[in-house]
Order: structure tokens, then C-alpha cells, then sequence
């Protein structure tokens, strides 16, 4: 089985940089949530607590990743396409400016460009 790999990159503030934060809690509950809403596609993901840096801003964020689990396999077309609805549903419930979604091959930015 081949190895695979995609990533969705997404801050931890409501309305850019003046909004309020929320928690590792909130997003895991709303994985769960459009997890059930997708019972026939069994993707696990795994949640991480990261840090985004430029220049003099900092902000905390998340990296939700899903891989090729060999116990519920699926092709990359399938885990590419629940992670970018996952990610648009993310960026819409948490109020987003922008969620980018990343695998080995290409980058998806969803969001505002400027």
C-alpha cells in the first residue's frame, strides 16, 4: 500500500487577527461532527497544536493530517476530497479569513487573496 498524506493548515482565531480564539476541544468536536456527516468515507485525522510566525505576528493554529490508514484505506482522490470539504467546513464554522490544504503534490488555498 502506498503512503499518503494531506494536511489542512488553519489558525485558531474568529475573524482574523481581532476575533477570539477557540481550542483544541472546539475543532475536535466539529471533526467529529462532519465526520459523522460522512459515515461511508472512514477517514482518521490527527490533531495537532502548531504555532504560524511572520515578522512580528504570531498566531496559534492547528494542522489537521490524514494519511493512508491501512485499517479503512482509501485512494488519495477520496482523502484529498473529504479534506478539502473538511477544510471548508472548518474555515466556514471558526469564521476563517483563509485555510490552506496540502499534499505532496499541490497547495489549495481557501480564502481572500491580498
Amino acid at each position: 500500500m502506498k503512503s499518503y498524506e494531506c494536511k489542512i493548515f488553519m489558525g485558531s482565531v474568529r475573524h482574523g487577527s481581532e476575533g477570539t480564539h477557540f481550542q483544541d476541544q472546539d475543532v475536535t468536536e466539529e471533526i467529529k461532527y462532519f465526520q459523522s456527516l460522512n459515515k461511508s468515507t472512514k477517514i482518521t485525522v490527527r490533531l495537532t497544536a502548531t504555532r504560524f510566525i511572520f515578522m512580528h505576528y504570531s498566531e496559534r493554529g492547528f494542522e489537521i493530517a490524514a494519511i493512508q490508514y491501512p485499517r479503512y484505506p482509501h485512494s488519495e482522490s477520496d482523502i484529498n476530497r473529504f479534506m478539502l470539504g473538511l477544510a471548508k467546513h472548518l474555515k466556514e464554522h471558526f469564521d476563517q479569513l483563509s485555510v490552506s490544504v496540502m499534499d505532496d503534490n499541490s497547495i489549495v488555498y481557501l480564502g481572500d487573496p491580498g
